[in-house]
């Protein structure tokens, strides 16, 4: 016997008999059914909205982990004190699965926290990103140099609230150990770059964010970093990877190897950079214009004659008129910047 084959005025008795007849007939039963429905699916919908973990979720961490741990179980009886935990950053994870969570599973920002506190509890004991990242998602490299490194100088400590961006720590570095500022910036593209997905904006920190302030490094350090750059294939490739088609400086990179003839460096970079800006020509024209003028050192002309032979016909391939238009402009500044440089030899 199904849920309505039985007397269906003791079912729904009067509040369905629509017409008042005392009876619910056949049609009135639909509505009944169409209602209770509605109500169980209401029902298991909010049971799933309140479901405020889903364990299906992950986010790929971009490098292989070992099997995961079982994550501690935060969720326990009693109050979760500080002292049970060797650092701010792991009690606060704790105390936020803990405590802090109350909304819908469809809020992306509360999912991704809960998954920094989970990669924080999880992993902090053996991987590097893991110990230094607050259950916010912001890495704290300075706290994490300072742990790993001797180093030449001060830093502030960071136990859950980042004071110094990367570019700062490493120009304070190279003012006093320029080698060493190339090593800890390596390793830090090696430690924490694989885990770029807890920290939204790690790959423009150790990248496009030191690049652009360049300018406040030690007079000689671009010079330094494009050798480097060359001698360390595994740092080149780590570095160009956190670059996407926003990232700004890269002329001035560029312009320094093709100086110092690492012109295999210097192709790469150029050619890199354009394949990333796409159609986009207000960067190509950027790109092209900053490395032109980078080129006119009034030192030497053969810079400008290598761009001139070798990287301005790529930009003379594309088939963009707003690229297009530049050209004819372009190749007039350089003839009068080679030929200034060729009087200015003959006149000495």
């Amino acid at each position: 016997m199904g849920l309505f084959d039985i007397d269906n005025t003791d079912i729904f008795g009067a509040f369905f008999d629509l017409d008042g007849d005392g009876k619910v007939s056949w049609d009135e039963e639909f509505v009944a059914r169409k209602i209770i429905s509605d109500c169980l699916k209401d029902e298991e919908d909010d049971k799933l909205d309140y479901d405020i973990y889903d364990e299906s979720v992950s986010f790929d961490a971009g490098a292989e982990l070992e099997d995961e741990p079982e994550t501690e179980d935060v969720f326990r009886d009693g109050e979760i004190k500080e002292d049970d935990y060797p650092n701010r950053r792991r009690y606060n994870a704790a105390n936020t699965l803990a405590n802090e969570f109350s909304v819908y599973v469809s809020d992306e920002d509360e999912r991704k926290e809960k998954c920094c506190c989970r990669f924080i509890l999880d992993y902090a004991e053996t991987v590097i990103a893991a110990d230094y990242l607050t259950h916010e998602g912001r890495f704290l490299y300075a706290q994490a140099i300072k742990d790993n490194f001797s180093i030449p100088c001060s830093l502030p400590d960071e136990d859950e609230i980042r004071e110094m961006e990367p570019f700062q720590i490493l120009c304070k570095i190279a003012k006093r150990d320029v080698p060493l500022s190339f090593e800890i910036w390596s390793w830090c593209l090696e430690q924490f770059l694989p885990y770029s997905e807890y920290d939204e904006f790690c790959r423009n920190d150790l990248g496009s964010w030191v690049i652009i302030n360049l300018h406040s490094f030690p007079e000689g350090y671009v010079t330094k970093l494009v050798h480097y750059m060359n001698e360390n294939d595994s740092f080149c490739k780590s570095l160009m990877t956190t670059w996407d088609e926003s990232a700004n400086g890269l002329h001035e990179l560029i312009a320094e190897a093709i100086k110092e003839k690492l012109f295999n460096l210097a192709d790469v970079l150029f050619k890199d950079r354009l394949r990333k800006v796409g159609r986009k020509w207000q960067k190509i024209n950027a790109l092209t214009e900053g490395v032109i003028n980078r080129c006119k050192n009034y030192k030497e002309s053969e810079s400008m004659e290598y761009f001139k032979v070798n990287l301005l016909p790529i930009v003379k391939e594309i088939p963009l008129g707003m690229v297009q238009d530049e050209i004819e402009e372009w190749e007039k500044d350089i003839e009068e910047y080679i030929s200034e440089m060729i009087e200015y030899k003959i006149v000495r």
